[in-house]
């Protein structure tokens, strides 16, 4: 044996499994192998590499943001609504015509001095009332109704002798209107002595009888023949 051999210390085995001393790190253990598969995760532990990367704030804000655009109404939404406007603006103005059409009647409608005055007649074959549309039992609109008289007449008293002009007659609309002609119209201050102003031959719904403008206290309606006599209206005008 050489003294070289003899000198030499025996080898020291480092066994794996033995600790590193304090303050060394054990290199075998730190070195990792880049090609070994990735080690499994625990179950119930959430692994920070299947986490899909959070945006920051300022992006979130900061960022495009998608609208969607409103959507429109159904064509036959739109249709329904156009046709409502139109018959609302149709009914609108109707009554707006029917409107115009009674205000300018009761603006340009000649002053009736015979309203509310009293009247009477020749003969009374029933009693009738215009205001609920009765004649007895008889659903009419007419005034009066004489009997089957020999020249009948309405008499209308305005209490003071007063000018007019004209004479408006609305006949009765609903049976006979030939029974009120031919139709005269008088005037007279002491019902005696009667002036012929107007007279009227053919058969008439309403007639204006227009004449010289004269004074009197009592204008009469008279058919000069054998007949009932019946009529809706009787005005006198200036």
């Amino acid at each position: 044996m050489s003294p070289q051999t003899a000198m030499s210390p025996p080898p020291v085995e480092v066994s794996a499994d033995a600790g590193s001393a304090p303050g060394q790190s054990d290199v075998a253990s730190a070195s990792t192998d880049a090609s070994a598969p990735p080690a499994a995760a625990e179950p119930g532990v959430t692994s920070l590499a299947n986490v899909t990367t959070i945006p920051d704030r300022d992006s979130i804000l900061t960022g495009p943001v998608h609208v969607d655009p409103p959507k429109g109404p159904e064509p036959e939404v739109v249709a329904t609504a156009r046709q409502v406007r139109l018959m609302t603006r149709l009914f609108i103005g109707i009554i707006a015509v029917i409107c115009c059409v009674i205000l300018g009647q009761r603006l340009f409608e000649p002053t009736n001095l015979a309203e509310g005055k009293p009247w009477r007649t020749s003969s009374k074959w029933i009693d009738c009332d215009p205001t609920i549309g009765r004649c007895g039992p008889h659903v009419t609109r007419i005034l009066f109704h004489t009997n089957e008289d020999e020249a009948p007449w309405f008499e209308l008293d305005l209490g003071t002798p007063t000018a007019f002009s004209s004479v408006s007659v609305q006949n009765r609309s609903d049976h006979l209107p030939e029974r009120a002609v031919p139709l005269i119209v008088e005037s007279s201050d002491d019902q005696q002595t009667w002036k012929e102003l107007a007279r009227r031959d053919e058969t008439f719904s309403t007639w204006r009888a227009k004449f010289p403008t004269t004074t009197a206290r009592f204008v009469r309606l008279r058919v000069p023949r054998r007949t009932f006599l019946h009529l809706e209206a009787v005005r006198v005008h200036p």
